[in-house]
């Protein structure tokens, strides 16, 4: 009995992803953001300061089977960079960037011969480098438009 729960324990520990713990310089900046926008409002502050903590944990295990790691990491750069010690946002933009990736490389149009469809992601991703979820907008938008003028 002892064994089978010794194995189950460490399969457990094997299974669950490594809590990535939050450095104190971070969330002693953290806390003082929520203290500056929620002055004597200790109920939000501490939900502030929990979510970023989650979020924290969650973007630094980031991880996505469907997306080159080339590309996450890129992503991971510029959402740290545009949102800095904003973590729910860095997450709320790698879920969004990476679901508009996938939707990309799987994207077809009914009645949009393939040479068309392959300039307007071209161009799409010309003008938006790293920047998938506009690049989806653009060719939604364009294939749109293009089967409107035929």
């Amino acid at each position: 009995m002892k064994r089978i729960s010794m194995v189950t324990v460490i399969f457990i520990l094997i299974a669950i992803p490594a809590i990535a713990q939050m450095p104190a310089d971070i969330l002693a900046q953290i806390k003082a953001k929520a203290a500056q926008d929620f002055p004597d409002d200790y109920s939000t502050q501490k939900y502030v300061i929990n979510t970023q903590k989650q979020a924290y944990d969650q973007v630094q295990n980031y991880r996505d089977t469907r997306i080159p790691q080339t590309i996450l990491a890129k992503l991971k750069q510029k959402a740290a960079t545009d949102f800095p010690l904003d973590f729910s946002t860095q997450k709320y933009v790698l879920d969004t960037q990476v679901a508009a990736y996938v939707a990309i490389q799987t994207y077809s149009a009914e009645g949009i011969p393939v040479d068309v469809l392959k300039r307007i992601k071209q161009k799409a991703a010309q003008d938006f480098p790293n920047d998938y979820s506009t690049q989806k907008y653009v060719i939604d938008t364009q294939v749109s438009a293009y089967k409107s003028i035929q």
